[in-house]
């Protein structure tokens, strides 16, 4: 059920019955010329949607800025700083709990949101107890990763993946990456890079990825099956399963 779409009474009532609240959380991001600055956040949001439509509980509005301080050298970027994002995290969290929430799940578009919103998440735990707090990548459900070796034989990529741009190109139709954009682009980085290090070492912003192996059919494939993977995961949750 889509959080924006009810009305407080219904939210209530959702919530009373079934305690379980998905927050998408994405960026908004250069992706070269193979995805639009939204694709982070578009991606996640569609996920939490259809998997929380499928499992019966809250799917909330996604969060469209994340950390991305290392993309900055890109016009479009906009980056949350990580105390930001950190703050930000505690403060959904508190919400929901408010209103009854007993597991609240967020799952990521982005990776640099990871260590943000799990340092939030450490911190918040000891004082809700009977509280479940949980963070992860789509890329991080249960096999998500084998589906997406064999899909893309082991050449998604690090950032603006095959992966990411065949869920979008899916979701999108209307969308293709610039033809020129459809290549191999440079090897992964080995660490954390600045914003003046990435445009150096990636001036057309991708990293890591074999951009040929991108198709809306590989994304409508992998997209059913991470929905069916994250509505299993809710449901288990709820349920008080380890994940």
């Amino acid at each position: 059920m889509d959080l924006s779409g009810l009305t407080s009474v219904q939210a209530g009532a959702l919530l009373g019955g079934r305690p379980v609240v998905v927050v998408p959380l994405g960026s908004t991001e250069q992706h070269g010329e193979l995805a639009p600055l939204s694709c982070d956040t578009a991606v996640a949001h569609a996920i939490c949607r259809e998997a929380a439509r499928a499992a019966g509980v809250c799917c909330t509005p996604p969060l469209p800025f994340g950390f991305s301080e290392c993309h900055t050298g890109f016009p479009g970027t906009v980056s949350l700083s990580a105390n930001t994002l950190s703050l930000a995290v505690e403060d959904v969290v508190r919400s929901f709990v408010i209103h009854g929430a007993r597991v609240i799940v967020f799952l990521s578009g982005h990776g640099g949101n990871r260590r943000p919103v799990e340092s939030a998440l450490e911190r918040l735990r000891p004082g809700h107890p009977g509280v479940r707090l949980e963070y992860m990548g789509y890329w991080n459900l249960p096999g998500a990763q084998e589906l997406e070796l064999k899909l893309f034989d082991g050449r998604s990529g690090f950032h603006a993946t095959a992966a990411e741009v065949s869920i979008y190109m899916h979701l999108f139709p209307e969308f293709t990456p610039a033809a020129g954009a459809v290549r191999q682009y440079p090897p992964s980085p080995s660490g954390p890079m600045t914003a003046e290090e990435w445009k150096a070492a990636y001036p057309d912003g991708p990293a890591g990825v074999d951009a040929r192996q991108a198709s809306p059919a590989k994304g409508a494939e992998l997209f059913a099956f991470l929905c069916r993977s994250l509505a299993d995961v809710l449901s288990r949750m709820e349920g008080g399963s380890n994940v």
